[in-house]
């Protein structure tokens, strides 16, 4: 059975969150399968995508946004907490609906509260990666899954990541420092002596 992308999978007693879709070749046969992405934290780094053929599946906990279900305004959640991962959202001034999948994802210059992928296809390759923030959600279609760990993890993250980018806020002023120094001319000590 194919699951809507959202949906949280059991695989060998670790839990997953469906962000795509994908074939999978196995003993020669082409079989399909999920990309997935680890519960609760979601999508970090390609490294930590992986893909499973569907028939490895243990369990399904939960199915995903399947369309059917209305959407709740996002003035009706409360706007500070983070939304969970397989949690469907529509981008204020955009057509397309996007499945979060991860948190805090960096492009290198700026870090984002969400990383996303449009709903209903999912992830199939990294550029289907897109990052937002909770100010750009303009509506909540579905609330992704969330069980205690999931929970602990949503309320401490905020926190963890604010600490974690003051030290890296100090890191990088301590390089810039350094390279500074670097660049200014070298006091010498030493006399030379011009012979004509």
């Amino acid at each position: 059975m194919i699951v809507p992308i959202g949906s949280v999978i059991e695989i060998q007693k670790r839990k997953f969150v469906v962000a795509g879709y994908s074939p999978f070749l196995k003993k020669g046969e082409v079989l399909p399968a999920y990309t997935a992405v680890p519960y609760p934290l979601g999508y970090l780094s390609m490294g930590e995508t992986l893909v499973f053929p569907i028939d490895e599946v243990d369990a399904i906990l939960e199915e995903g946004y399947e369309g059917k279900q209305e959407g709740k305004e996002q003035e009706t959640l409360e706007k500070e907490k983070l939304l969970p991962v397989g949690s469907i959202v529509k981008i204020k001034e955009k057509k397309r609906l996007y499945m979060i999948a991860g948190f805090y994802p960096s492009s290198g210059e700026y870090v984002r509260q969400y990383a996303g992928v449009t709903y209903p296809n999912g992830m199939m390759k990294i550029q289907d990666i897109c990052m937002f923030d909770g100010k750009d959600i303009g509506t909540v279609l579905w609330k992704g899954y969330l069980d205690e760990e999931g929970q602990v993890l949503l309320e401490a993250l905020p926190e963890f990541l604010e600490e974690a980018s003051g030290l890296t806020r100090e890191v990088c002023d301590f390089i810039k420092r350094v390279e500074k120094e670097k660049k200014k001319p070298e006091e010498s000590n030493e006399i030379s002596i011009i012979m004509e």
